[in-house]
């Protein structure tokens, strides 16, 4: 083919293709163009070419269809060479939007069946659940909550750290969040004088009004902004159970207190799980 005899003779004559760029007045870009099969020569520089590089101008064209330097020959030449290459880069083109297309219909195919199973995953009714070690039961069977925030995330020292999880009750946007923090200890017993501190004239002890408070519960401090005659917008309580302390939260909605302390009255030990969510997360 024209252009790889093109590279192929230069490559023998020892020119580079800045070297022959500059005797034929063109750029380097263009000879590579040429031995690329991008584009091709027109006859005036193929023939400046072929005397430059001492050959014919057939045997850079590759056929003995010009057996003199005729031009009209070498244009008609030329002129089938351009129209093979652009056949070629066409259907070049064709075969790559194709590919494109079907590239295309394969990721949006695959992103449907994603945010298909996402959505249909993303939520779920649940009024008893367990978390490692602690057993609860919601206050009302209405509340949802993501299907995958649950957990218990086993550290490096053994201990056991209880994923956040929220629950949601659309009908007053009451908003529900149970925390773990561990093991209580000093990093532990440092957050709760923080949260006496913080919440020094919103502190509540457990009004039992909504439920009994659990034998298991060794401490609790609880703080709500809910009064006789404000139903306010928060409760929130520290738990300690079993040596591991729980943070229950209650935001918005038409009673939070209520919430609060029914979900907490709930709350209980269920051995028979723990080695259960262990090894699920090891």
């Amino acid at each position: 083919m024209l252009n790889e005899n093109i590279r192929n003779t230069r490559k023998n004559k020892g020119y580079t293709q800045e070297e022959l760029a500059v005797r034929l007045h063109v750029t380097r870009q263009t000879v590579s163009k040429w031995e690329k099969g991008i584009s091709v020569p027109d006859a005036a520089l193929l023939s400046e070419m072929a005397e430059i590089l001492d050959v014919s101008v057939s045997e850079l064209l590759g056929e003995n269809v010009v057996e003199r330097q005729d031009y009209d020959a070498i244009v008609e030449q030329l002129s089938r060479i351009n129209e093979q290459m652009a056949v070629r880069n066409r259907r070049a083109s064709r075969i790559i939007r194709t590919l494109g297309i079907i590239l295309l219909v394969i990721i949006v195919s695959v992103l449907t069946i994603v945010i298909v199973r996402i959505s249909s995953d993303m939520s779920h009714h649940l009024t008893t659940d367990h978390i490692g070690k602690l057993t609860y039961v919601l206050p009302d069977p209405d509340f949802v909550h993501e299907k995958d925030d649950i957990g218990v995330t086993v550290e490096k020292d053994g201990r056991e750290r209880i994923s956040a999880k929220s629950y949601r009750k659309y009908s007053d946007m009451t908003e529900i969040s149970i925390w773990g923090y561990g093991t209580y200890d000093k990093g532990a017993i440092e957050i709760l004088d923080e949260f006496r501190e913080s919440h020094e004239t919103d502190l509540v002890g457990f009004s039992g009004n909504y439920g009994n408070l659990p034998a298991v519960i060794d401490e609790i401090v609880s703080a709500t902004d809910q009064r006789d005659d404000y139903v306010g917008r928060y409760y929130e309580a520290y738990v300690v159970i079993g040596g591991d302390m729980y943070c229950v939260e209650v935001q918005n909605g038409d009673d939070p207190i209520y919430y609060g302390e029914s979900l907490i009255s709930s709350m209980d030990i269920d051995e028979s799980i723990k080695d259960e969510y262990r090894e699920d997360r090891l």
